[in-house]
């Protein structure tokens, strides 16, 4: 999925996948100040064909996700996604 373009349910992009680490995709966002952010698998939905991965994440709700630096806080993705065990 390296270098796929990320779009919306709504076909709006928001970016390209950078890696896939722990369960997530890592998506990086901006054209200029660039950030990378990660989407659950779960919520990933790739299409080979056209190389574009289909989120259904809002672009306002990925905007808010942890950063990833050095690598994946899972614990801070699962929780900020409702995905981490209460």
């Amino acid at each position: 999925m390296d270098g796929y373009r990320v779009v919306t349910a709504h076909e709006r992009r928001l970016g390209r996948v950078v890696g896939v680490e722990d369960e997530f995709v890592i998506v990086e966002l901006g054209r200029f100040r660039r950030v990378r952010r990660p989407v659950p698998l779960a919520f990933a939905h790739p299409d080979d064909a056209a190389k574009v991965v289909r989120i259904t994440v809002p672009r306002h709700g990925l905007a808010h996700a942890p950063r990833v630096r050095a690598g994946v806080d899972v614990k801070a993705a699962a929780a900020y996604y409702g995905l981490a065990a209460q």
